[in-house]
């Protein structure tokens, strides 16, 4: 039978081997949709435009932050806010 030491030193290691696994997996994520972002620039404005983004707010998100920041949440905060402007019907 372990100690009760034992058995919380093992559950310390398991949650620090599960955040470090949080932590790639993250940094993963964040490296993938900074990618796919980055494509966005391929995008013409009227394009950008359709998806309610303009190049401003792409270059923005992809400027902040370093390379392991995901650029989406900026991305959709610019799209909803855009569509806020519209819907009240403030210029864009």
């Amino acid at each position: 039978m372990s100690s009760l030491k034992e058995r919380s030193v093992a559950l310390h290691a398991a949650a620090a081997d599960a955040g470090f696994a949080a932590m790639v997996s993250n940094a993963a994520r964040a490296l993938v949709h900074r990618f796919r972002a980055n494509g966005l620039r391929e995008l013409d404005d009227r394009l950008l435009d359709d998806i309610g983004l303009c190049r401003s707010d792409l270059e923005k998100a992809l400027s902040e932050g370093h390379a392991f920041t995901d650029p989406t949440p900026a991305l959709t905060r610019a799209v909803r806010a855009r569509a806020w402007r519209r819907l009240s019907g403030r210029s864009v």
